[in-house]
């Protein structure tokens, strides 16, 4: 069959226990059709566990506002989040900004997903994993992210922020 694509006007806030179960990453997408960010997860309930597999979140854009910026064009993760066989690409965060396609303030296990052609305009094209943070990636593919600053996959914060790479290609 063919793809389909929800096509997001504001981002989605996942705020509770949650499983999203998509038919395939190369089956259904949720797009922020490059206006707005795609999921914030766990902003006011950081205790929520949520699981997505089998999507692609794409197209999600920031613009970020000096002097702080933003963060998250994909995804924003406050929460316990598990992304499984998924794709994270295509988001970007334009002048200011971590996390283009996922910034991760929370606990994140990215398992058999590929993280591609993300943007962040600071640091962390690909993946932003912030101090206090831990991030586990298995069996994932990282290609074509990139930054304007450090970390085009990958950006861990130089403070107690914790990644852990498995069998993975960057």
């Amino acid at each position: 069959g063919t793809a389909d694509t929800i096509t997001l006007a504001s981002q989605i806030t996942i705020d509770k226990n949650l499983t999203i179960e998509g038919t395939g990453a190369d089956m259904i997408a949720i797009s922020g059709n490059n206006l707005t960010g795609v999921l914030s997860i766990g902003a006011s309930v950081p205790a929520s566990i949520v699981t997505i597999s089998g999507l692609t979140v794409r197209d999600g854009r920031r613009i970020g506002v000096l002097p702080s910026g933003d963060f998250g064009a994909g995804i924003r993760n406050y929460a316990n989040l598990t992304i499984l066989n998924s794709a994270i690409s295509n988001n970007s965060i334009i002048t200011a900004g971590l996390g283009g396609g996922i910034a991760n303030i929370g606990n994140l296990t990215l398992t058999n997903s590929t993280i591609s052609g993300n943007f962040s305009q600071t640091e962390g094209g690909g993946l932003s994993n912030s101090s206090g943070a831990s991030a586990t990636i298995t069996n994932c593919t990282f290609s074509g992210n990139s930054t304007g600053g450090g970390g085009g996959a990958i950006f861990n914060n130089t403070g107690a922020g914790a990644v852990t790479i498995r069998n993975s290609t960057i």
